[in-house]
């Protein structure tokens, strides 16, 4: 399990619009083993732009991996 917190920048450019901002990055891990070729895994992240709370970017990511082979 982990957590981290701190300053971040932001450049993003979508539909021919561009914007950069200074962001608070809010973000967290979890990693469990469930054998010596499997594991259980989250990790999530959020990114406040410090100008615009409404404005945020949220990154998520969960799942097993395991071996298919040796």
């Amino acid at each position: 399990l982990n957590v981290e917190g701190g300053p971040s920048y932001v450049w993003q450019k979508q539909g021919g619009e561009s914007d950069n901002f200074l962001a608070a990055r809010i973000a967290n891990g979890f990693e469990w083993k469930l054998s010596e070729t499997s594991k259980l895994f989250q990790k999530a992240e959020v990114l406040l732009n410090t100008d615009d709370t409404e404005d945020y970017l949220l990154n998520a990511e969960a799942g097993i991996e395991a071996a298919i082979s040796t």
